[in-house]
């Protein structure tokens, strides 16, 4: 428990870093009077001051590689990491590979970029420029096509409760805002995720996290099941997969099939409804009694009754997640972030996924009346396959 200075030291702290996206400049090498790798509170007005500005050096290192990304109706963060324009981001965020969309510099500046490879499992990705650079820019190397990149790091080195930052595009990029910092801490690692307090929001996902260095170490991934809890893409992850990633290929696919092929986007559609247009017969949804021509509203999980029974707050301990689906596109990555917040329950809770079969309660309309079905998913049986590769191809 922190004492009550180091609770006084922490929320002033908080207060103190409010306008330091507004304020980030151009930055070199960061010069540290707080310990990188340090695990404490800053125990005095000094070290408060050492940690405000090294987390400025940071951020002011790191905000011109932190990108928007727009993609249909949808929008996520990603980071910049190399010179050539390679972005990492999210897999839900971007869906599949061979997909054009927009990347929103800090500046406002809007380049065109094109998704390479996914891994669902993971939910890595990566993304890369196709522009050239701007006449206009100003930032060092712009000059020779080179655009602003962050170095990336070892996660796999973190110490639990080492200080990080998070910068990202909350609600997706604003013309008159900076991606918005969040500063927190380290917490845990497990395989293909790790855990920060650093606060998350839609909009967040695919960007990224950083060591007081100013090295990427994560990506977030998802909102954890508390505000002050949040999931990100470990660093290692991407540097194993990297060159698969580059590639275009598709790492590795959905873990579970439910069944349903949804209508894709034509010209005279862009962004259709989440339309039901072909059910597998005597598959998973099939048997729940999905139709074709069905419109899928939202998908939730469906928690067992040993981890919905009710904690010391008198809320379910574990009441499963949520979420809407607006669109066929926005369908591709749910079922993703659905089965990751599945497997990270269990395992934070020493618990076999197989002895926990995952299930997900889909929300329909159908003629004009909401029907709700509950899904068993089935396995699917592990594949690495080469990209472009559609989710609606299977799913």
């Amino acid at each position: 428990m922190m004492s009550p200075r180091a609770r006084h030291v922490a929320s002033v702290f908080v207060l103190c870093l409010t306008a330091l996206a507004a304020r980030a400049a151009d930055a070199k090498d960061i010069k540290a009077g707080w310990d990188p790798v340090r695990t404490t509170f800053p125990a005095t007005t000094n070290e408060l001051k050492a940690l405000q500005d090294t987390v400025k050096q940071v951020v002011a290192k790191t905000t011109p590689a932190t990108v928007g990304i727009l993609l249909g109706n949808g929008a996520g963060s990603g980071v910049i990491v190399s010179e050539d324009g390679l972005i990492l981001t999210a897999a839900h965020v971007i869906g599949w590979a061979g997909r054009d969309c927009t990347l929103v510099l800090p500046d406002g500046t809007r380049v065109r970029g094109r998704t390479l490879g996914v891994d669902h499992n993971a939910d890595s990705g990566m993304v890369k420029i196709t522009d050239p650079v701007p006449k206009k820019a100003t930032w060092p190397g712009a000059s020779l096509g080179k655009w602003p990149s962050a170095e990336l790091g070892t996660s796999g080195e973190l110490k639990k409760n080492q200080w990080v930052v998070s910068l990202g595009h909350p609600g997706g990029p604003k013309p008159d805002r900076r991606p918005p910092v969040r500063v927190g801490q380290f917490l845990s690692q497990f395989g293909d995720s790790m855990v920060s307090d650093c606060t998350l929001v839609g909009g967040d996902s695919g960007g990224p996290l950083f060591d007081l260095t100013g090295k990427v170490i994560g990506i977030h991934s998802r909102i954890g099941l508390t505000l002050d809890n949040n999931v990100h893409i470990p660093a290692d992850v991407f540097k194993k997969e990297w060159a698969e990633l580059a590639d275009g290929q598709t790492v590795s696919l959905s873990r579970y099939i439910v069944g349903i092929t949804l209508r894709r986007k034509t010209s005279e559609d862009a962004h259709p409804k989440a339309v039901v247009e072909d059910v597998t017969p005597d598959g998973p949804a099939a048997k729940a009694g999905l139709k074709v021509g069905d419109v899928v509203t939202r998908i939730s999980l469906v928690p067992p009754p040993e981890l919905a029974r009710k904690g010391p707050t008198g809320d379910e301990e574990f009441a499963g997640a949520s979420l809407p689906v607006a669109s066929s596109e926005a369908y591709d990555g749910i079922a993703q972030v659905l089965e990751r917040e599945w497997r990270e329950t269990l395992l934070s809770r020493g618990l076999r996924e197989r002895d926990y079969p995952i299930k997900f309660r889909v929300s329909v309309r159908r003629d004009d009346e909401t029907k709700t079905f509950t899904v068993s998913p089935v396995r699917r049986t592990p594949q690495k396959s080469r990209g472009p590769a559609s989710p609606d191809k299977g799913d």
